[in-house]
Protein backbone atom coordinates (compact mmCIF):
# COMPACT_ATOMS: atom_id res chain seq x y z
CA UNK A 1 0.00 0.00 0.00
CA UNK A 2 1.27 3.35 -0.97
CA UNK A 3 0.41 6.85 0.62
CA UNK A 4 1.43 9.53 -0.26
CA UNK A 5 1.59 13.32 1.99
CA UNK A 6 3.36 16.76 1.39
CA UNK A 7 4.76 18.90 3.63
CA UNK A 8 6.07 22.25 4.25
CA UNK A 9 8.64 21.31 6.96
CA UNK A 10 10.00 18.28 8.88
CA UNK A 11 8.28 18.89 12.20
CA UNK A 12 5.27 17.96 10.67
CA UNK A 13 6.00 14.10 10.34
CA UNK A 14 5.25 13.35 13.88
CA UNK A 15 1.65 14.82 13.87
CA UNK A 16 0.97 13.60 10.32
CA UNK A 17 2.21 9.98 11.02
CA UNK A 18 0.06 10.16 14.46
CA UNK A 19 -3.18 11.25 12.75
CA UNK A 20 -2.60 8.75 10.00
CA UNK A 21 -2.36 5.78 12.43
CA UNK A 22 -5.45 6.40 14.46
CA UNK A 23 -7.21 7.18 11.18
CA UNK A 24 -6.09 3.73 9.55
CA UNK A 25 -7.20 2.16 12.69
CA UNK A 26 -10.79 3.22 12.62
CA UNK A 27 -11.33 3.56 9.37
CA UNK A 28 -9.62 0.32 8.31
CA UNK A 29 -9.51 -1.80 11.42
CA UNK A 30 -6.07 -2.23 10.63
CA UNK A 31 -3.07 -1.26 13.10
CA UNK A 32 0.29 -0.13 11.85
CA UNK A 33 2.69 -2.66 13.15
CA UNK A 34 5.80 -1.59 11.58
CA UNK A 35 7.55 1.60 9.94
CA UNK A 36 10.61 1.40 7.64
CA UNK A 37 12.69 4.78 7.17
CA UNK A 38 16.18 5.91 5.93
CA UNK A 39 18.60 6.93 8.70
CA UNK A 40 17.54 10.35 9.28
CA UNK A 41 16.11 10.57 12.48
CA UNK A 42 15.51 14.49 12.73
CA UNK A 43 11.66 14.19 11.86
CA UNK A 44 11.11 12.02 14.84
CA UNK A 45 10.63 13.69 18.49
CA UNK A 46 9.94 12.46 21.95
CA UNK A 47 6.44 12.56 21.17
CA UNK A 48 6.99 10.41 18.28
CA UNK A 49 8.91 7.82 19.81
CA UNK A 50 6.09 7.72 22.89
CA UNK A 51 3.66 6.99 20.56
CA UNK A 52 4.98 4.27 18.56
CA UNK A 53 6.57 2.97 22.08
CA UNK A 54 2.06 2.98 23.57
CA UNK A 55 0.76 1.69 19.84
CA UNK A 56 3.69 -1.04 20.01
CA UNK A 57 5.00 -0.17 16.45
CA UNK A 58 8.38 -1.47 15.40
CA UNK A 59 10.50 0.80 14.12
CA UNK A 60 13.66 -0.37 11.69
CA UNK A 61 16.10 2.12 10.07
CA UNK A 62 18.53 1.23 7.12
CA UNK A 63 21.51 1.62 7.39
CA UNK A 64 23.93 4.03 6.12
CA UNK A 65 25.26 3.90 2.76
CA UNK A 66 23.17 0.30 2.01
CA UNK A 67 21.20 1.13 -1.49
CA UNK A 68 19.63 -2.54 -1.53
CA UNK A 69 17.49 -1.64 1.62
CA UNK A 70 16.34 1.32 0.17
CA UNK A 71 16.46 0.35 -3.80
CA UNK A 72 12.56 0.07 -4.76
CA UNK A 73 11.57 3.48 -3.13
CA UNK A 74 14.31 5.17 -4.46
CA UNK A 75 13.25 4.46 -8.10
CA UNK A 76 9.77 4.55 -6.88
CA UNK A 77 10.38 8.21 -5.73
CA UNK A 78 12.69 9.89 -8.07
CA UNK A 79 10.58 7.89 -11.12
CA UNK A 80 7.69 10.05 -9.41
CA UNK A 81 9.86 13.13 -9.22
CA UNK A 82 11.27 13.19 -12.54
CA UNK A 83 7.36 12.73 -13.86
CA UNK A 84 6.49 15.35 -11.97
CA UNK A 85 9.56 17.62 -13.38
CA UNK A 86 8.43 16.62 -16.99
CA UNK A 87 4.93 17.85 -16.05
CA UNK A 88 6.33 21.08 -14.82
CA UNK A 89 8.24 21.72 -17.99
CA UNK A 90 5.77 20.89 -20.09
CA UNK A 91 3.07 23.25 -18.78
CA UNK A 92 5.67 25.88 -17.72
CA UNK A 93 4.66 26.16 -14.56
CA UNK A 94 6.77 27.23 -11.40
CA UNK A 95 8.53 24.97 -9.29
CA UNK A 96 6.00 25.59 -6.18
CA UNK A 97 3.55 23.94 -7.59
CA UNK A 98 5.10 20.80 -7.92
CA UNK A 99 2.84 18.92 -4.90
CA UNK A 100 0.02 18.69 -7.16
CA UNK A 101 0.83 17.02 -9.91
CA UNK A 102 3.15 14.50 -7.77
CA UNK A 103 0.39 13.49 -6.16
CA UNK A 104 -1.60 13.20 -9.03
CA UNK A 105 0.85 10.82 -10.75
CA UNK A 106 0.98 8.59 -7.56
CA UNK A 107 -2.75 8.54 -7.92
CA UNK A 108 -1.95 7.34 -10.96
CA UNK A 109 0.63 4.80 -10.11
CA UNK A 110 -1.27 3.83 -7.25
CA UNK A 111 -4.12 2.70 -9.61
CA UNK A 112 -2.32 1.41 -12.50
CA UNK A 113 -0.24 -0.98 -9.92
CA UNK A 114 -3.95 -2.31 -8.63
CA UNK A 115 -5.01 -2.90 -12.17
CA UNK A 116 -2.22 -5.19 -13.14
Amino acid sequence: MTWGFLFKQKSELSSAFIQFVTMTKHQFEVNVKRIRYDSVKDYFNLEFNSFCHKEGIIRESSCVNIPEQNEIVQKKNSHLLEQTKALLFQYHLPKKFWGKPFLLLLILAIRYSLKS
